[in-house]
């Protein structure tokens, strides 16, 4: 969570204050709140009074909510929901490369009840900016998660440490993996051969993006495995999920 509990109240009058500093404090949660306060003041107090001197131009909310959407879960709407059809029901599920967790969330959502879910993330490493605190979003999504009756385990570490990958092993296998961390060809090839034996069928993202290490290691995988692969041409963000199946 933020290294500072605040209100929601208090947390729109610090970014009214700040829109900066504000950011660098709060989750994605209390921003969506601090959204919803500054969109629905209450009638009197310390945030209305705030309202009423603040001089800035008008506030956007629709386009605020849209950034939180997109840094919750980036992924195509389309693609994704085609890929939770293939996890969904299934008991155990590795992320690597979490972010903000939102994805992470989503697929948990269709899981058998009471399943495992893993995530490994290196808070940072990818030059996420801290605006949302990335970190205390994940962490706040886990928890969403085992509240939903799942095992989370939650590594903060370089997803290459043979510790990592060793932990890991010992919680496997898994019947789904997807990895999204570190988008070079030898951050993505690293991730696949650490991490993609243990698991039954592998997601992977920006198959169709501007990462060139994603898609060029999505085209050798092709040619070698049986795949699945979700483009949504007609959405926004079609950077394409491609599933390897290991199961066969």
């Amino acid at each position: 969570m933020a290294d500072v509990a605040l209100s929601a109240e208090e947390a729109a009058i610090a970014w009214i204050a700040s829109y900066k500093a504000a950011n660098q404090m709060i989750t994605l949660d209390e921003m969506d709140r601090v959204i919803d306060l500054l969109e629905n003041p209450p009638a009197a107090g310390p945030l209305r009074s705030v309202l009423d001197t603040y001089s800035g131009p008008p506030i956007n909310f629709k386009a605020m909510r849209e950034e939180l959407s997109f840094y919750e879960c980036s992924q195509n709407e389309s693609e994704l929901n085609l890929m939770l059809e293939v996890i969904r029901g299934r008991h155990s599920l590795l992320e690597v490369g979490s972010r903000f967790g939102g994805t992470l969330r989503r697929m948990a959502s269709v899981l058998a009840p009471q399943s495992l879910v893993v995530s490994i993330d290196f808070p940072m490493a990818d030059g996420t900016p801290h605006a949302y605190n990335p970190l205390g979003s994940l962490k706040a999504n886990c928890q969403k998660i085992s509240e939903m009756g799942h095992r989370v385990e939650l590594i903060l570490f370089d997803s290459r440490s043979p510790q990592v990958i060793a932990d890991v092993r010992a919680l496997g296998p898994f019947d789904f993996g997807f990895i999204d961390a570190d988008h070079s060809y030898e951050g993505v090839k690293a991730d696949w051969e650490n991490y993609g034996p243990m698991c039954k069928v592998v997601g992977f993202h920006d198959i169709n993006g501007n990462e060139d290490g994603c898609v060029r290691l999505w085209r050798e995988l092709k040619c070698e495995h049986r795949y699945s692969e979700f483009i949504d041409i007609s959405g926004p963000r079609h950077l394409g999920i491609g599933l390897i199946h290991m199961d066969d």
